[in-house]
């Protein structure tokens, strides 16, 4: 979590509170190496396209060996997410702290 004044603020879990609902500032920790899609791309070329080693594209282009090959071989597809998909969709995530913090406000939970 990035460093900020923390005064008239709470930490629940990883949430940020404000005092005001409306404020509220969700901010989750990154788990999983972001790679840079550019990179992962322009190796996937240069091997599938070019014929360039899976050793050589990870090297030349930053990417792991590991997740090119993954790629490559199609084990993994491109661009996807480890773990399940999303049962909510983002703007409903976002919105249910909101109603949670609303309802302990007016004594529901």
């Amino acid at each position: 979590m990035s460093k900020k004044s923390l005064s008239g603020k709470r930490l629940v879990s990883h949430l940020l509170v404000d005092a005001d609902p409306s404020k509220l500032v969700i901010e989750r920790p990154q788990y999983y190496c972001q790679l840079e899609d550019v990179s992962m791309v322009k190796a996937l070329k240069a091997v599938e396209e070019e014929g360039m080693s899976v050793r050589h594209a990870s090297e030349l282009f930053g990417v792991p060996k590991s997740t090119l090959y993954d790629r490559v071989s199609g084990r993994v597809q491109h661009r996807a997410h480890p773990g399940p998909s999303a049962y909510l969709m983002k703007e409903k995530e976002d919105e249910l702290p909101r109603f949670l913090l609303r309802c302990a406000n007016i004594g529901y939970l």
